[in-house]
C-alpha cells in the first residue's frame, strides 16, 4: 500500500528502507496541476493535492504533518461513501490556525 503524505518534508521524514513492502512514498502537492485545481476549489494547494490521491487512497496510509486543511479535506473527501477508504490516517497538522480542530475532527 501506499503511503500519502500532505507535504514533502512528511514524505522525507519517511526512512524507505525500513518499509517492509517496498511502498511507494507519494506527496502531490508539487504537481504543476494543483495550483489550478486549489484556485478552482477556492481551497488551498495542500487541500487540492489531495485531489490526486484517489487513485491511490483504498488501503493506503496518509500522513498529515503539515496542513489542517489537508486533513479537513480528507475528512470531507471521506464522508462520501464512494471515496476509496485508507487503511490508517496519521494526522498530525501544525500551526495556530485550524491544526486542533482538524486534529479533533478526525477523532
Amino acid at each position: 500500500a501506499p503511503i500519502l503524505c500532505d507535504a514533502r518534508m512528511v514524505s522525507e521524514g519517511i526512512t524507505r528502507p525500513r518499509l517492509p513492502a517496498d511502498n511507494a512514498v507519494i506527496c502531490t502537492l508539487h504537481d504543476p496541476r494543483i495550483p489550478g485545481l486549489a484556485r478552482e476549489m477556492g481551497n488551498t494547494r495542500s487541500a487540492a493535492a489531495l485531489e490526486l490521491w484517489r487513485p491511490h487512497l483504498a488501503g493506503a496510509v496518509v500522513a498529515i504533518g503539515n496542513a489542517p486543511t489537508a486533513l479537513f479535506h480528507l475528512l470531507n473527501m471521506l464522508e462520501d461513501p464512494a471515496c476509496p477508504r485508507p487503511a490508517a490516517i496519521i494526522g498530525c497538522p501544525v500551526g495556530f490556525v485550524g491544526a486542533a480542530e482538524s486534529k479533533d475532527a478526525l477523532m
